[in-house]
């Protein structure tokens, strides 16, 4: 769904209520839900839904971090509702509280809060989107926001005008026109004393800064709107191809060397389609210069993707999920077989005293397999064998009567091999449970 720009001109009542008919209908959906706080630009926005003659509900987050302006926020819109029978629903949040416990950022925490419940209204109801009254300042407020954070192209091309389950059809607007319109049609509204506070950076963007910049560069709004559409141009033909590539990544389980000669928003924008915060993004293009072996831990608990570990020719995607559990059957045969391979031993009966037991191996173990006059490490048995780095520590050897049997599906034991000499041959597989 496109959103365009308008370069100037204000809009009249009828064109913004049309065009807002116009967006909503491309959107296709059976019912919306407004996001309304009581402010100019909400109640601006709840007018034009209500002249649209679409069906709709207005919601509301109370975070009673205000007091009585809080729920004076509450009522008011509330109230609103009531006398032009609209559909209402409001949540009360302690978000005092919840910062004191957690120690979060406010405004990262009001904004989860808020989407949370928006979204468990949209995911009750089949075909219905989220309205939000965000609109051009809004926009170049998040430009600069962005670039400050070193959020990339993803971050400073700003919102879109449909993302997912939200709707911002406002986009277009400018703060002067949203005010002309308030004004025009007699609207009521709450202001926020917050709003006024520059220690949020948002508000010192909109109060200082930015104010300062228009007036040493009168055009850098139109400049900031422009770098946005050339962005939004960008992520939509990358996020193709990282869909494509984040796919090759989920299906191998590995991320190849030279997918990190794509073009760096495209493997940004994949390693997000694969959980991967975007704050490993040099990590993970260092990683791929590392020595064998180097690994990348991945701190979010969302993720199925806990390590990424550099091998020879690929970096390694590890799972939480562990690989399966391999389980031991034994059977006496009278023979030998004219070939043996490595998943199935033939050993000397007279050592099975006992089960055969699996478990991991531990630092510094050895054993001498078959072919070899000496001993030799576990772990270099492994990495000669092509275990991957990433898989070694979670590969198994097998134990009889207090000493290494062998690695299942690598090699087996010198000591315990069976011969034509052998008066009891046992056959062991291993398989998984």
């Amino acid at each position: 769904m496109k959103n365009a720009w308008r370069k100037s001109g204000k809009s009249s009542n009828l064109t913004m209520i049309e065009n807002l008919k116009s967006f909503l209908k491309q959107s296709q959906g059976k019912h919306f839900f407004v996001a309304c706080s009581g402010g100019l630009d909400s109640m601006v926005l709840l007018q034009l839904v209500a002249e649209s003659k679409v069906p709709f509900t207005v919601l509301h987050v109370n975070y009673q971090l205000r007091g009585e302006e809080s729920d004076g926020d509450e009522i008011f819109v509330s109230e609103h509702c009531k006398t032009h029978k609209l559909p209402f629903e409001s949540i009360r949040v302690d978000l005092g509280k919840i910062l004191a416990e957690n120690k979060g950022n406010l405004q990262n925490e009001a904004r989860k809060i808020r989407y949370a419940y928006f979204k468990s209204h949209v995911d009750k109801t089949p075909s219905s989107y989220l309205i939000t009254a965000h609109h051009a300042a809004d926009q170049i407020e998040t430009f600069w926001l962005q670039l400050f954070r070193g959020s990339g192209i993803s971050g400073m091309a700003g919102m879109t005008a449909k993302n997912d389950f939200i709707l911002r059809p406002l986009l277009p607007y400018s703060k002067a026109e949203i005010l002309a319109f308030a004004q025009q049609n007699a609207l009521k509204w709450r202001e926020d004393a917050s709003n006024q506070n520059p220690k949020y950076a948002r508000n010192f963007l909109r109060l200082e800064a930015l104010p300062f910049l228009r007036i040493q560069m009168p055009e850098i709004d139109s400049e900031v709107r422009l770098l946005q559409q050339v962005f939004q141009e960008e992520l939509i033909a990358a996020k193709e191809k990282a869909v494509e590539l984040s796919g090759k990544w989920h299906s191998t389980q590995r991320i190849e060397l030279d997918d990190a000669n794509n073009n760096s928003i495209v493997f940004h924008e994949a390693m997000k389609l694969c959980s991967i915060p975007s704050v490993y993004f040099q990590a993970l293009l260092d990683l791929t210069k590392a020595e064998k072996g180097k690994k990348l831990i991945i701190e979010n608990p969302g993720a199925s993707i806990k390590e990424i570990v550099k091998e020879s020719r690929f970096l390694a995607l590890v799972s939480n999920v562990l690989p399966p559990k391999l389980c031991v059957k034994t059977e006496v045969t009278t023979s030998l077989p004219e070939s043996f391979n490595r998943d199935v031993w033939y050993i000397d009966g007279m050592y099975l005293n006992h089960e055969i037991e699996l478990r991991p191996w531990k630092s510094g173990e050895k054993m001498k397999p078959i072919g070899l006059t000496g001993s030799k490490k576990i772990s270099d048995i492994l990495k000669d064998f092509g275990i991957e780095s990433n898989k070694k520590a979670f590969h198994p050897i097998a134990i009889l009567n207090g000493e290494i049997l062998g690695i299942p599906g690598v090699c087996l034991s010198q000591k315990f091999m069976a011969t034509q000499n052998s008066t009891r041959i046992i056959k062991v597989t291993f398989a998984p449970c």
